[in-house]
């Protein structure tokens, strides 16, 4: 049995949507045969032909220019959190601190939107590391205070007019998925 006919054999075995997810994902790190067959159950299945614009955009080689031409494209998309258009989207890095009697975590999450509900999320964010973070001990004051610190650096992004570094990496990372999104269907 061939390369391509035991990708083609396992693609046949998987869902429209983990099909799906492997070329919005996972295309640039294909085998060529593996993409072959990839393209071909796609076709077979009569998937969405948006979806090859996300293999696409996975398998080229992007310039800083192209790049930023492609953020500043999903920048005017709507807003994920509450679906208003018109407000550029941006990406913040915001944490929160909490603490369960002896156990305090710190986390930091990822937070994209336009910029009312960036500064409500990093609002809501410091509320919760005001209220759970501080009590425990030893590490509860100490990851507050890593949280507040983290979230008015994410207030400052929010307030950015240009993208900021996080929503950058964002849409590099995903751009197989936001290509297929943002793609005439």
């Amino acid at each position: 049995m061939s390369k391509t006919a035991e990708f083609e054999s396992h693609y046949r075995t998987l869902s429209d949507d983990e099909l799906s997810w492997i070329a919005m994902h996972k295309a640039a790190t294909l085998l060529p045969e593996a993409m072959q067959a990839l393209r071909g159950e796609l076709e077979r299945r009569g998937l969405s032909k948006s979806i090859e614009h996300g293999i696409q955009a996975q398998t080229r080689q992007w310039t800083q220019a192209e790049l930023a031409g492609f953020v500043d494209q999903y920048r005017r998309g709507p807003c994920p959190r509450c679906g208003v258009q018109g407000l550029a989207l941006n990406a913040v890095m915001a944490g929160v601190a909490r603490s369960f009697v002896v156990v305090t975590t710190y986390q930091t999450k990822l937070v994209i939107g336009c910029s009312p509900c960036l500064r409500a999320e990093v609002d809501r964010l410091n509320r919760q590391s005001l209220l759970l973070g501080w009590w425990g001990i030893p590490w509860g004051p100490i990851y507050t205070i890593r949280a507040l610190h983290a979230n008015s650096k994410a207030k400052n992004g929010a307030e950015s007019a240009a993208p900021t570094p996080e929503l950058f990496g964002y849409v590099a990372g995903n751009i197989g998925e936001i290509a297929t999104d943002m793609a005439p269907r």
